[in-house]
């Protein structure tokens, strides 16, 4: 009974992760690296003290503050698709 088990909880689990993925999340950005070597990555930290706490208070403002919710204006073909992976699940 335990194989059947664990393989009804993975087709759950994995089939119910896709629903809503229409579009790509927010970009993190990237990393470039400069000079001879491209294995280096030159960073650069504050290490003073105010410009520690500047960007410790920047980071909690950030943080603190919520975004304005997005209207999604969906249309007809990806209502359908987003339906088609509800009843899969």
């Amino acid at each position: 009974m335990a194989p059947s088990y664990i393989a009804v909880l993975n087709v759950y689990a994995f089939s119910n992760g896709t629903k809503g993925d229409n579009k790509p999340q927010s970009d993190l950005g990237k990393v470039e690296a400069k000079g001879e070597n491209k294995n280096e990555v030159e960073v650069v930290v504050p290490t003073a003290k105010n410009d520690i706490n500047a960007a410790y208070e920047d980071a909690i403002h950030v943080l603190s503050t919520k975004r304005a919710r997005e209207v999604q204006m969906v249309d007809g073909k990806t209502a359908q698709e987003d339906y088609y992976r509800g009843f899969r699940t």
